[in-house]
């Protein structure tokens, strides 16, 4: 007998009972373990340097964690510089940035010495602008 027909011998009251009743008996607490775990396998694993942030952000099977949230840009510019002498760049910069960028008037400049933990990186340095009283990075 194959599924299908299986299925269709169960009662339309037993169909929309029976999750119900499944749902009354798990908690979100027991399945939070399961979803963490779901959630943890379909993403990549975080970078340690910036060569492998470079790697993962260039790659098509990651592509879509470099896209604008419109889609219609990326932001993984440019990498480049060697890790071991300690001058490894990656520049994240969507055209739309750039092009706001080379029209402005002043660009401020914001560096910090704290950096992601377990992203070997010794600064971050950020390029923002005001656009319509609003800092846009």
């Amino acid at each position: 007998m194959s599924e299908s027909i299986v299925l269709c011998c169960y009662s339309e009251s037993y169909a929309l009972e029976e999750p119900r009743r499944i749902c009354a008996q798990l908690s979100f607490v027991s399945l939070r373990p399961a979803m963490a775990r779901s959630r943890r396998l379909s993403l990549p694993c975080l970078p340690k340097t910036l060569p492998e942030l470079a790697a993962m952000l260039s790659s098509a099977e990651h592509s879509g964690l470099a896209k604008t949230l419109d889609e219609s840009d990326q932001i993984f510019a440019a990498s480049g510089g060697n890790h071991d002498q300690g001058t490894a760049f990656v520049i994240l910069a969507s055209q739309r940035m750039l092009d706001q960028l080379a029209s402005a008037k002043r660009i401020f400049a914001d560096a910090t010495f704290c950096t992601p933990a377990g992203l070997e990186c010794r600064q971050i340095w950020n390029l923002v602008k005001l656009r319509r009283h609003h800092v846009s990075c």
